[in-house]
């Protein structure tokens, strides 16, 4: 009798491909050296930026300088000086060009460049530390003066951020990861926002889109000028603003009561909606959004309604009527909209913030009128973090900004002691995916701060009228 040849278990059948897996790696290995060896240098890199981050956490408890604001601080050495700091301008890897008007670069002699008392390339003084400096030199990287490879640091007015350069197949992904702004550096701190690199708008970088009274303007997110939108008579009166995921940019213009829409080479491409109160017509218009469809919501303040529209400009539906009940809106202005395609939208002459569904099917509300937590004076602004928390700007009376979870429930207030800066009356702001704000300044600029409210900087010169901020 002819015996049947027995099957593999689905066990086996892994672990034969485990094994093929490893080996296969092996051999990689063995016929790339030069890979081996870049991962033997990210791993110090690695390593090297978990002791840095672990000694400025330690500095921070004990309230050590951090080093001078606006000023990116450099592992290279610079060989053409004997002693001190120099601007860095001989070691080449990192342009002064790559940064923007009024921050520096510092690098430190060669011979002192480890050093760990502050005159290392590292500018805080850990021997000044309690238990002494846990380090008895600063790292370099391991192929420092190498074009390109080095470690920064860059200080906040509390915070810190120190950046690498991997290398390696293996740990490459770790820079997408870090849930810092740049995908192609490794970032470690207690801010991942503070390395002022200035991508400008491109896929490496958000840009700062601002409708004004006298035009649409945009910026990078360090507030670099990146010209405007259109051209005299382009607008009457910009509003609301949204950028789909195409890079698309609509916008509303509550002067010619329409929509224009510009690609993502800022030509013009189409315009929709006209004056009135029938489909696809309004009356006045607040502000923009688009969902991961590419459809757009036109806030219609003045007919008390949301209108959506495909990216063609088509009308597809409506939501919301006059009134105070639930799903009504009086004088409705900002709208948001969250990674499952619910709508935000804010309804001033109410004092709440509404929720909706992508059909426009009411879904919750939250705030009230008055001056409490959780309460608004005719909000208008609103913007949602990362984590889909609502930030609802109430600027009427200098009330702020106001934070809620998801589901409404009140968090916080950010009042104007919060930074510096001076509220306008009526405004607007936009959230980055780093967690920085964006917010109007009374005195006709913009403020940018951070998660935590403190001051980073201000762009733009005499604004005339902001109306609404985004960030793309």
């Amino acid at each position: 009798m002819t015996s049947r040849p027995r099957a593999f278990t689905l066990i086996e059948l892994l672990l034969v491909v485990g094994i093929l897996a490893a080996l296969s790696v092996i051999l990689i290995l063995v016929l790339n050296p030069a890979e081996l060896l870049r991962q033997s240098r990210d791993s110090g890199r690695l390593s090297d930026m978990e002791t840095l981050t672990k000694a400025l956490s330690l500095s921070q408890t004990e309230s050590l300088p951090l080093g001078n604001a606006s000023t990116v601080y450099l592992s290279l050495p610079d060989t053409t000086i004997t002693s001190g700091t120099s601007n860095c301008a001989s070691v080449g890897a990192f342009p002064s060009s790559t940064i923007p008007p009024g921050w520096n670069l510092q690098c430190t002699a060669k011979i002192n460049n480890r050093n760990v008392d502050g005159t290392g390339w590292l500018p805080v003084n850990l021997k000044k530390l309690s238990e002494g400096s846990p380090i008895g030199s600063l790292p370099i990287d391991p192929l420092t003066p190498s074009i390109g490879q080095f470690y920064s640091y860059v200080p906040g007015v509390s915070q810190y951020e120190v950046t690498s350069n991997l290398e390696s197949q293996k740990y490459q992904p770790l820079e997408q990861g870090d849930g810092g702004q740049y995908g192609s550096l490794f970032e470690k701190g207690s801010s991942l926002t503070l390395l002022p690199i200035d991508y400008g708008c491109s896929s490496n970088g958000p840009c700062v889109w601002i409708t004004d009274s006298s035009g649409v303007y945009k910026y990078s997110v360090l507030g670099g000028s990146l010209g405007r939108l259109g051209s005299a008579g382009t607008f009457q009166k910009p509003a609301g603003i949204a950028v789909d995921s195409m890079g698309n940019t609509y916008i509303g213009d509550a002067g010619f009561l329409l929509v224009q829409k510009f690609n993502q080479n800022g030509t013009h491409v189409a315009q929709f909606g006209s004056a009135g109160s029938g489909n696809g017509q309004f009356s006045a218009i607040g502000g923009l959004a688009a969902d991961s469809g590419g459809n757009v919501y036109v806030v219609d303040t003045g007919n008390n309604r949301v209108e959506k529209f495909n990216s063609n400009g088509t009308y597809l539906s409506q939501f919301g009527t006059t009134g105070s009940g639930n799903g009504n809106f009086i004088s409705p202005l900002g709208i948001a909209i969250n990674a499952s395609n619910n709508i935000y939208v804010v309804d001033s002459g109410n004092n709440r913030v509404e929720e909706f569904d992508s059909n426009g099917n009411y879904l919750m509300q939250f705030g009230s009128a008055g001056p409490g937590n959780g309460q608004f004076n005719q909000p208008d602004g609103i913007a949602l973090d990362a984590n889909g928390n609502v930030y609802v700007a109430s600027f009427a009376n200098n009330q702020g900004i106001e934070e809620f979870s998801p589901s409404g429930v009140w968090i916080a207030s950010e009042g104007s002691a919060a930074a510096p800066i001076t509220y306008p009356t009526t405004g607007t702001l936009a959230i980055d995916s780093g967690g920085n704000f964006y917010i109007p300044d009374a005195t006709k600029v913009i403020d940018k701060l951070n998660s935590s409210m403190s001051y980073l900087l201000s762009f733009g010169s005499s604004f005339t009228g902001i109306q609404f901020i985004t960030v793309k």
